[in-house]
């Protein structure tokens, strides 16, 4: 990719994977999208846990493929922000990974018959 503020090793042709895979080497562009996009869903997570109080936040789909990386960015910011006893609730990655939504989906078309 071209230079411009910040310098990177993307390819035109990058995988959501490839930015995290970049930014844990200190990419400047990548770590630049990992840190905003960590401020924005531990932004949400807080929230969300402010309205309904859950147990646990799952993550799953393509994001869940940055692991801790980005799951420790997230629960920085969720702590930061989050109220009182909502600050205690857990983080996770789905177990399922990127293959979480297509087991749901399939389960909500099973349950439909």
């Amino acid at each position: 990719m071209e230079e411009g503020i910040y310098k990177t090793s993307l390819k035109l042709d990058f995988e959501v994977r490839d930015v995290f895979d970049l930014a844990k080497t200190g990419d400047e562009l990548c770590v630049k999208v990992v840190d905003e996009m960590s401020v924005c869903l531990g932004t949400a997570l807080s929230d969300i846990a402010c309205l309904i109080d859950p147990e646990v936040f799952v993550i799953g789909g393509g994001v869940a493929d940055a692991g801790d990386f980005l799951l420790d960015k997230i629960r920085k910011v969720y702590v930061e922000r989050a109220f009182g006893p909502c600050k205690e609730t857990k983080i996770v990655i789905a177990g399922l990974g990127n293959d979480a939504g297509i087991y749901g989906a399939c389960k909500y078309a099973m349950d439909k018959e």
